[in-house]
């Protein structure tokens, strides 16, 4: 059995709620996950000699068996996305995720939690669902502009190729009817050919989006699974991606495969991107790709950089372990940081199904801070 990843990180436990959002931060930094997580008997583990990395013996956060779970997402989690939303001086998460189920093969619903953990479903979900005549609409990546609190999603449809909707709450989604988003993609040997994963996030009124996809033309058979960036003014047409700025190193055999599933967070002006690195991926003519043997890495950028350098790998120390997508948001000084696997345990399912868990990693240690 795999052992699952959680804790919970009660910010309206702790003492006050200020009004003022200036005060976020402070109220953010006053928040230690492990103190959370002890007081509601969720067992921490260290996963390195620092204690910086941590587990919890825990059951999945969001899976096919919980108590408000939909008939149309029984088959398992595919892909989601979180945005922390500054509220009241403390925080909120707010999701989006593909699940499969009878109704849809993916179709993508929402759901919020006010500790990170304790997630709760949208009751109208799905969401974001595929056209009349397809059977999928899988989330690629979200991100919200602040200015004007609209929210962006970019999906997937049958053919793999990335669609953009947008909300105003997250939860009433209007799909962008101009088509799919052509322009990502590069002509140039050696460019982006397939977008497999994303992370977006609004820098003023610019989309910046990291895609984890495949480089080169698989006709010929030179292609590599990498980590590219673009940028987009409107969140439809983007810059082509004709160079990685991330690739695999392939002396790590736990990433000599390629990289994927990208999602940054800012620390002291510096950028940490977690990752998925995998040993394998599947055919590359399959517009749906998923990595096999794999494990999350860590890479970091400083101001002004334009690639990313790697750091380490990240001590997944729980058995059979084999995330296939990482998110990452940050709670003050520490980061929590979800993935999907495959969840084999004592359930009413008859086979493993995949389902969202989650660690938690100190992010000053990882600026070189010391604890």
């Amino acid at each position: 059995m795999r052992r699952w990843l959680a804790l919970s990180l009660v910010a309206t436990a702790l003492t006050g709620c200020p009004l003022d959002p200036s005060a976020n931060a402070d109220f953010e930094r006053q928040v230690d996950p492990r103190e959370v997580a002890e007081a509601v008997g969720c067992w921490m583990n260290p996963m390195d000699e620092q204690g910086h990395m941590l587990s919890a013996d825990c059951t999945p956060l969001l899976h096919p068996v919980d108590l408000d779970v939909g008939q149309w997402e029984t088959h398992g989690v595919f892909d989601f996305d979180v945005e922390p939303i500054p509220m009241l001086g403390g925080q909120v998460y707010r999701f989006m995720y593909t699940a499969g189920g009878p109704n849809y093969a993916q179709s993508t619903g929402f759901a919020q939690s006010a500790n990170g953990v304790s997630i709760q479903r949208y009751s109208l979900n799905p969401v974001l669902t595929p056209p009349i005549d397809e059977p999928i609409a899988q989330l690629a990546c979200t991100a919200i502009d602040r200015t004007t609190g609209v929210y962006h999603a970019w999906y997937r449809r049958e053919k793999g190729v990335l669609y953009h909707a947008t909300a105003t709450d997250g939860r009433s989604w209007t799909k962008d009817i101009t088509g799919d988003i052509t322009s990502i993609t590069s002509d140039e040997p050696g460019g982006l050919s397939t977008v497999l994963t994303c992370d977006a996030w609004f820098t003023g009124t610019e989309v910046q989006m990291l895609v984890g996809g495949l480089f080169g033309d698989p006709a010929n058979g030179e292609v590599q699974f990498a980590i590219g960036e673009t940028h987009s003014s409107d969140g439809f047409v983007f810059d082509p991606v004709h160079l990685p700025i991330f690739t695999p190193d392939p002396s790590s055999e736990w990433m000599a495969g390629g990289v994927g599933s990208p999602s940054v967070v800012g620390w002291n002006g510096d950028q940490y991107m977690f990752f998925i690195g995998a040993m394998e991926y599947e055919e590359p003519d399959d517009p749906f790709l998923e990595p096999f043997q794999s494990r999350i890495g860590l890479a970091h950028r400083g101001q002004g950089e334009t690639e990313f350098t790697l750091l380490r790998d990240l001590p997944l120390t729980f058995d059979a372990a084999s995330p296939t997508r990482v998110r990452a948001a940050v709670a003050g000084e520490w980061v929590l940081l979800y993935m999907r696997d495959l969840y084999d345990g004592a359930v009413i399912h008859e086979d493993p199904f995949d389902a969202m868990g989650l660690m938690l990693v100190y992010m000053p240690d990882l600026a070189g801070e010391g604890s």
